[in-house]
């Protein structure tokens, strides 16, 4: 065929697909609604490379697979529309006329062997494809609201010799046309790379699927119950997976004998389970069916044996609302409509956490329109059969929340995040502050909210927990002493105004643990110019094995100090994932996060060690502590 000559990066059909996904869904309808395909696998194939060298989309859709353009090609169309609307792509980003990718195809020849009279085989065997190693795709002016920098566009050019590097491709006859297909192109590599005879096309399973919409996952969600692998697949849509029905003689075997091992390795261990409800409902949802789970329960059963001593029975259930957990005779319930002092607790604790977030009502009216979409399982008709969608449940999803969405919700939580980001420290104190004031007794189970709480205490100080400040000048003087948040503000107020020394322990007395706050160190932690200097020393004597801790932070840098009633061993308590070695003669251990620890008889100093000042800090806490 004739082209445009020029130099350009290596090719595969897969990468096409970002390619389609700067289209819109008018291109979208047009291929769809195209007329007859190719009436000669060749013919396909030529159409296919005129379409790349024209930089047009549009025309590579209207030569795919039927299957593959509705399912994977129509969603990504509409996929682009949306963020065109929403302005992450420019609008002149064109899917007929995609002139920025800038494919320049050149005297490609090819071969054709003919696997089955429905099934050609394409290799190139001389041309050249090209395209630069990184177009300029038209952006959208959301990018520059943010001030956010792309890439530079690369022109540089790169040729591949479609004879050296040959593009292989599968085309397909559906209904008497010839279309380039993805999915068969990657099933056939995989056959030829593991060796294995073809099986011929339509000597798999015949598609089964079920009498209505609803039906489809519900026979599934059994199919899976009885590691059935045949049931599986014939649920699945026999025009977009058809590729799987063809090649199924090459892998079902295999799956369905793995899930048999499964079933007798259950059947030995004495591990019984089932289905004993399932029911999906279906919604139409911007033209499509869309199936959601509406209840279910499964139930099993564990005898006596190898893996339990004792028999154990459990089932979940998802029913009118409620989630219900038994196990071994427990009952755990969770309803959506819950009125219960737990269930209110629970959402008095994530409003006032939403509030700390402070996000607009911009923001917050988009997660609520995204929350109302029906998400679930896209099935299909076909011949009066209703089958799973694998790709639009997956894209078409994604397609449904962007429906929902206008440019300004988009700019809101980019600003809503841009300010959390700034204000993370602010944050992270007032989630510390709801938490702490939080009545963890109203969520139930009081004994382990107790000790929650107390966590919370040794960690907060606005909330006036229990502090061990030996006979320090504030509070009562008491070992259990507690310093009122006038008393914090005082001292606060005091270290901004230079009243106290540093080198000095803050809470006065003779406890050397107490000492490690800052600014009892020369030099660390210096006071911010706002006073937000922080740091809590908490009696943990309630935990067994924990006397004390200490943390301190500046806005630079942090420690945290833990005191143990006994030395701490390190291959007992740290993971794989960190990095063991001795230091100065002390233990310290790194994690891949700059997480530093050293343990110095009891304690135990955490702190992070990728800035130059969070470094210092760990070292002269580490120094002070051996100096005990």
């Amino acid at each position: 065929m004739a082209g445009k000559s020029g130099k350009a990066g290596r090719f595969a059909v897969a990468g096409l697909l970002g390619a389609l996904a700067i289209g819109g869904g008018v291109a979208a309808t047009a291929a769809l609604r195209a007329p007859e395909g190719p009436a000669s696998s060749e013919e396909a194939v030529e159409l296919f490379f005129a379409a790349l060298d024209n930089e047009d989309l549009v025309g590579v859709a209207e030569v795919m697979h039927p299957g593959e353009r509705e399912s994977l090609a129509q969603p990504m169309f509409d996929m682009a529309g949306h963020m065109r609307r929403l302005e992450i792509l420019g609008a002149d980003a064109d899917p007929a006329a995609a002139s920025f990718l800038d494919i320049q195809v050149d005297g490609v020849t090819y071969s054709v062997e003919a696997l089955d009279p429905g099934l050609h085989y394409v290799t190139t065997t001389g041309g050249t494809i090209s395209a630069p190693n990184n177009p300029q795709t038209p952006m959208g002016a959301l990018w520059d609201r943010f001030d956010i920098e792309m890439p530079e566009a690369d022109t540089t050019r790169t040729i591949a010799d479609m004879a050296d590097e040959p593009m292989k491709m599968a085309v397909v006859e559906v209904d008497g046309s010839w279309y380039v297909s993805l999915y068969y192109s990657g099933a056939e590599a995989a056959r030829r790379d593991a060796k294995k005879l073809f099986p011929g096309l339509g000597n798999g399973p015949d598609p089964v699927g079920a009498a209505t919409p609803d039906a489809v996952m519900e026979d599934m969600i059994l199919a899976i119950s009885d590691l059935d692998a045949t049931g599986m697949l014939t649920l699945m849509d026999p025009s977009e997976a058809a590729v799987l029905y063809d090649y199924s003689p090459l892998f079902l075997p295999e799956l369905q004998e793995g899930m048999d091992d499964a079933a007798a390795a259950a059947q030995l261990s004495d591990v019984e389970w089932s289905v004993d409800l399932v029911d999906f409902v279906a919604n139409e949802v911007n033209g499509r069916q869309v199936v959601s789970l509406n209840e279910i329960k499964v139930s099993i059963e564990v005898g006596a044996g190898e893996l339990s001593s004792t028999p154990v029975s459990g089932s979940f259930t998802i029913a009118g609302g409620c989630t219900t957990i038994i196990f071994d005779g427990e009952t755990t319930q969770s309803c959506a409509s819950d009125t219960s002092p737990e269930a209110e607790a629970a959402r008095e604790l994530f409003d006032r956490l939403l509030e700390v977030a402070d996000l607009s009502d911009t923001t917050v009216r988009a997660f609520e329109r995204m929350a109302a979409v029906d998400l679930g399982v896209t099935v299909v008709e076909r011949d009066g059969r209703w089958y799973m969608s694998a790709m639009p449940t997956y894209l078409e999803t994604i397609n449904d929340l962007m429906t929902v969405l206008e440019p300004a919700d988009l700019v809101a939580m980019g600003t809503d995040i841009e300010e959390i980001v700034d204000r993370q420290d602010e944050i992270g104190e007032e989630i510390l502050d709801v938490l702490m004031d939080t009545d963890w007794e109203a969520f139930g189970n009081a004994e382990r909210l107790a000790e929650l709480e107390g966590l919370f205490g040794q960690l907060n100080n606005n909330g006036s927990p229990t502090l061990d400040f030996g006979d320090g000048s504030f509070g009562d003087g008491s070992d259990d002493a507690a310093m009122t948040d006038e008393e914090w503000q005082q001292f606060l107020d005091e270290l901004e105004a230079g009243g106290a020394e540093p080198g000095t322990n803050p809470f006065g007395g003779e406890d050397a643990f107490a000492g490690v706050l800052a600014p009892s160190i020369e030099g660390s932690f210096d006071v911010d110019a706002d006073g937000t200097y922080l740091a809590w020393f908490g009696d943990m004597t309630a935990a067994p094995g924990f006397e004390a801790a200490a943390f301190a932070y500046s806005g630079d840098a942090s420690v945290e100090i833990i005191r143990f009633s006994a030395p701490v061993d390190p291959a007992a308590v740290l993971s794989s994932d960190f990095t063991i070695e001795l230091v100065d003669g002390t233990t310290q251990a790194t994690d891949q996060f700059g997480n530093t620890f050293a343990f110095v008889e009891n304690y135990v100093i955490w702190g992070e060690t990728t800035s130059a000042e969070g470094e210092a800090v760990f070292n002269e806490q580490v120094t002070f502590l051996k100096g005990l």
